[in-house]
């Protein structure tokens, strides 16, 4: 994991956001694109803050770091 990444993405403050996300997709159906960006949209919106805010601690978490993947 990258530490530089991790120190500034996944702090206290972002872990209540992640766990209200994981709840949510827990019974998400269906488990589309379309209804992935709505569940984040829909956090970020009921927060008023920018989805940068959730979808970099979530990129972080799930890659290790703040890159865009490579698509093969």
């Amino acid at each position: 994991m990258d530490e530089k990444a991790k120190t500034k993405h996944l702090t206290s403050d972002v872990a209540p956001l992640l766990t209200e996300l994981a709840e949510k997709l827990k019974t998400l159906e269906p488990f589309t694109h379309d209804a992935l960006e709505k569940t984040f949209n829909d956090i970020v919106n009921a927060k008023g803050m920018k989805l940068g805010k959730l979808a970099q601690p979530v990129r972080v978490a799930l890659t290790g770091g703040n890159r865009q993947p490579r698509h093969l």
